[in-house]
This record gives structure tokens, sequence and C-alpha cells, in this order.
């Protein structure tokens, strides 16, 4: 993959703040993400060799959908994301995933079962995967982490001045140490 495609999509996803069918809708437009970049760049203030640049200092990877390596469950969505970032590596092909989702509110007793839930699925081989927030997300990365599972943390880094929590900073931290 070309990397001006990738900073431009980069670019373009912060532009956009996200919005998949905003995003989605200027690529069919031009089928290149450098000639969105170009065509939206005009009404944005941001720099997008800067921000590029701070996901390389993070360590963060951008991979495209239409890249072979992309991840073929997340290609088979019906509304497949454009493009993933991650820290560490992509899941296999063959890898057994699972998705442990809910609120951010939870009760203890719903994050007791989350925990609990995903301990044991991590325990029969499965990957959980879950979002980045407080709640059902954190413990279901807790239940896998005790078990010596695998895990993977999913967030959109549109959002990632806006985690704040001491907790999750503390997940983030150990997942990304730990390569997950």
């Amino acid at each position: 993959m070309a990397i001006e495609e990738l900073k431009s999509y980069n670019a373009a996803n912060l532009a956009c703040a996200g919005n998949y069918f905003q995003l989605k809708k200027n690529f069919d437009d031009v089928r290149s993400w450098q000639k969105v970049w170009l065509k939206i760049k005009k009404d944005c203030s941001i720099d997008r060799d800067l921000e590029w640049q701070k996901l390389e200092k993070n360590g963060i990877k951008l991979i495209l959908a239409n890249d072979p390596e992309f991840p073929l469950r997340l290609r088979e969505m019906p509304w497949p994301p454009l493009g993933i970032y991650f820290k560490g590596r992509l899941v296999a092909h063959d890898e057994k995933c699972v998705a442990v989702v809910g609120t951010r509110k939870a009760t203890t007793h719903g994050k007791e079962i989350a925990k609990n839930f995903s301990s044991v699925l991590s325990q029969t081989g499965l990957t959980v995967t879950s979002g980045l927030a407080l709640g059902i997300d954190t413990a279901a990365h807790e239940g896998a982490l005790e078990a010596e599972g695998k895990t993977i943390a999913v967030w959109e880094p549109v959002w990632i001045k806006s985690i704040q929590a001491p907790i999750i900073l503390s997940l983030k931290k150990f997942l990304i140490q730990a390569g997950l």
C-alpha cells in the first residue's frame, strides 16, 4: 500500500471525524484516498504529514480495506471499515475471535459476568475483542488477560483524545506492552 494513500486516508478520516458514510461517499466518487484528501483539505486545518507523524511516533499502524492483509472477517461485514488502525499484530485469517460488548455504565454484577464470560472464552482458545471504554469493554479485556488469553482492543483514533479515564489508559498501556 502506497504511503501517500495511507497518509491521505488518515487525514480524511480525521477531517470527517470518522464519519463512515461521508468518507465512503467521498471515496466512491473518486476511488483514491489521495484524491479524497485533495478534495476536502481546503475545508479543514489538518496537517496530513503531521498527523501521520503522530501515528508513527505512537507506533500505530494503518491498513486499508483494499490491502490483502486486511482481516477477512471485517471485509465480509455489511459496512466494512474503510481502514483500521492497530498496534501489535493483526488477527490471523483463521484465528477464532468473539466480540464482547456492552454498556459503559455497567453494574458491578454486569462487569463480573462479562469478566468471567471472557475468561472462559479465552480458556477455550478464543481471542476476545472489545472496545476500549469503561464498563463491559474493560471487564472483557480483564477477563481474557487474567486467563492469559488473547484480547484485542478496538478504538478509533478520532476518539483517542477522549480516552482520559486512568483505568482505560492503564489497560491500553498494558495491552500495548503485551503486544495485543
